[in-house]
């Protein structure tokens, strides 16, 4: 049964205003070369490892009674894939020292393209990225065990053509509800998971994508519209960005416990409280606002897009402590009151999110330096040999792209995911049937290639790049996923038989099989 939302929202309002271990940095500023955004009274609560034991076990690390779900967030990578070993390393280290606990995986866009500031000397030292056209990315995302991620305004860097064959052979599931192509959705609106543990509890999940998709290369975007606040900016038969947000929202709030939006919006300083019509995630939060009871629908916002580093928004309370969006004179912060975590640029942290099964409450919120981890040497050490292969063979497509399939082909037969070796052994030189089998393989990718360039050059069918799932604009424009998680404690991949993002089923099926 459904949780009374209203209980839970000030439930976790007042979990999060009593965040206790850790150090919160108030009012966290810019830094001259960092790229973070300033967001006024935003709080940065950054833990160690143990912190994050604590936070699930209680503060004498012992309690193991409770079923908990962590997500782990990552966002606006832009080319820092020697750090995705951390990713993995922190999963496996949670599931090795804890118990009863479910980690997901989940991006927050950006993952592709790695270069934003050129003025930023970090940048030059993750450029050599971009050689692959996105490829080494979703390699190592494949490798991390990511289960979903959303779409950012850069993963159109290398055309929507390439961005369709890299989603195809993602190992994880994809969402954004307000992201089209010719009028139809591009991916699946949302998501319900269903913890593995407690089959009562699930988790409503729905993407998010910036407008400022469409201010990427025009021959890259030709055909997509993004869900848009701006009068200005209204296309028709595209819902406007919070439109889209309170349908997903309301959808999933009457079908699961807690509703995650995994948000590429982004946040930017107070001026965005005073506008009515933008599209921050902190605009779409108090736009579903009930300002009269104080609920919402969306319980948090995983946010990326600008860059900031936050674990609780900055909002406000008018005279009589109901939470409003535009600043008056009498108003009070409450830094409790957004509930929105963003972890900076190239990842320099995580995110860690504590969720309680029984009470389905979010219990806590932090973030993890990666630093740390590597100096802790929680580290995956096959994810970290694999990043070694694919920089060593960064400009070799074919091979990238060959590797890329032969993970998802993998995947989807439950069986073993391809390692370093398998990269660097695609150019030895042997007449053995497996090295055929890997030399028929890089030919068809090549022959896909070829065909992407084809059509960035002449765009005359537009609708190949589009990734068909069963309408959502036809039917319900709310319905997507709704299947228990893939994957397991140990970390290894499953994969629903109804196949990766195709198709919708009934919001109430729990019949997917998955194989580890």
């Amino acid at each position: 049964m459904i949780k009374n939302k209203f209980f839970r929202s000030v439930m976790s309002l007042g979990l999060i205003a009593g965040l206790a271990l850790g150090t919160p940095i108030t009012a966290q500023t810019a830094q001259a070369g960092d790229n973070y955004k300033e967001y006024k009274n935003s709080d940065v609560d950054t833990r160690s490892y143990d912190a994050i034991l604590k936070a699930i076990q209680g503060t004498d690390n012992s309690d193991y009674s409770k079923n908990k779900t962590v997500f782990i967030q990552t966002t606006d990578v832009h080319g820092a894939i020697d750090k995705y070993s951390c990713v993995r390393g922190l999963k496996d280290k949670l599931l090795e020292d804890t118990k009863n606990v479910d980690v997901v995986l989940v991006d927050c866009g950006d993952f592709l393209y790695a270069k934003e500031n050129s003025n930023d000397p970090e940048v030059n030292q993750y450029e050599y990225v971009n050689d692959s056209h996105g490829l080494a990315p979703m390699i190592l995302m494949n490798a991390v065990g990511y289960d979903y991620a959303t779409i950012g305004n850069h993963e159109f860097e290398f055309s929507a053509d390439k961005l369709k064959t890299y989603t195809d052979n993602a190992n994880f599931k994809i969402t954004s509800a307000n992201l089209y192509k010719n009028n139809a959705l591009i991916y699946a609106p949302n998501f319900i998971y269903q913890s593995p543990s407690t089959p009562d509890f699930q988790i409503g999940l729905f993407g998010m994508t910036a407008p400022e998709t469409k201010g990427q290369k025009s021959g890259n975007i030709k055909g997509i519209s993004v869900g848009d606040n701006r009068e200005d900016k209204q296309q028709e038969g595209i819902p406007t960005l919070s439109a889209t947000a309170k349908e997903q929202a309301e959808y999933l709030e009457a079908n699961s416990d807690l509703v995650i939006c995994l948000s590429h919006l982004g946040v930017k300083s107070d001026d965005s409280r005073s506008s009515l019509k933008t599209n921050r995630s902190v605009d779409m939060y108090y736009d579903l606002m009930n300002n009269e009871t104080g609920h919402n629908p969306i319980d948090l916002i995983l946010d990326g897009h600008s860059h900031t580093l936050l674990t609780a928004g900055g909002g406000y309370l008018d005279s009589e402590g109901r939470p409003v969006k535009e600043l008056g004179k009498n108003d009070k912060p409450n830094t409790a009151l957004e509930p929105v975590i963003s972890t900076g640029i190239r990842m320099p942290s995580v995110g860690v999110v504590v969720i309680d099964n029984a009470s389905k409450t979010i219990e806590d919120r932090f973030l993890v330096s990666t630093d740390e981890l590597r100096n802790a040497n929680i580290i995956n050490a096959d994810v970290d040999n694999l990043y070694k292969a694919v920089k060593d063979r960064i400009t070799d497509n074919d091979a990238l792209q060959a590797f890329l399939i032969k993970q998802h082909e993998a995947y989807t037969n439950g069986q073993p995911l391809p390692t370093a070796s398998d990269l660097t052994g695609e150019t030895t030189e042997d007449t053995t049937e497996p090295e055929d089998d890997d030399k028929d393989k890089t030919n068809e990718t090549t022959e896909v290639t070829d065909q992407d360039t084809t059509v960035e050059e002449t765009t005359e069918e537009p609708t190949q790049d589009v990734q068909e799932p069963e309408a959502p604009s036809d039917k319900d424009p709310r319905a997507g996923h709704h299947e228990p998680s893939s994957h397991d404690r140990n970390g290894r991949g499953g994969r629903s038989s109804s196949g990766h993002n195709s198709g919708h089923s009934s919001r109430n099926n729990h019949s997917h099989h998955h194989h580890h």
